[in-house]
């Protein structure tokens, strides 16, 4: 019963416009960690918390494309991307996101919250 109630409440947000994958171009955004603009005059309060939800944010999304990418994106390009640092990273042994040219084409990765050295 809960499963059939589930299915139904999915159904009817899909059908009044929630889509059922992130386009591309938002899913690569998030995997980035963009943020919205802020101008010069808002003030930005950031929190370990902040932080935090950022950070799940990034993996998930991530994670989310590994898993869909022969799927649901299937005119992924790595190239229309080549300038936005995405991809978890190791520079020396921090922590980074890099782009698709700063990552080695032999590179293994490991998900979700590792790294690609």
């Amino acid at each position: 019963m809960l499963l059939l109630l589930i299915l139904c409440s999915a159904k009817f947000l899909y059908e009044i416009g929630l889509q059922r994958c992130p386009p591309l171009s938002r899913l690569i955004e998030l995997c980035a960690g963009e943020d919205e603009q802020v101008g010069p005059n808002d003030v930005i309060y950031v929190s370990v918390i902040t932080d935090l939800m950022l950070l799940q944010i990034r993996e998930t999304a991530f994670q989310y494309l590994v898993d869909n990418i022969g799927t649901r994106y299937t005119t992924y390009d790595p190239m229309d991307y080549k300038d936005v640092k995405f991809i978890p990273a190791l520079t020396g042994s921090a922590s980074c996101l890099a782009n698709i040219r700063e990552v080695r084409p032999r590179a293994l990765f490991q998900l979700p919250g590792s790294t690609i050295h």
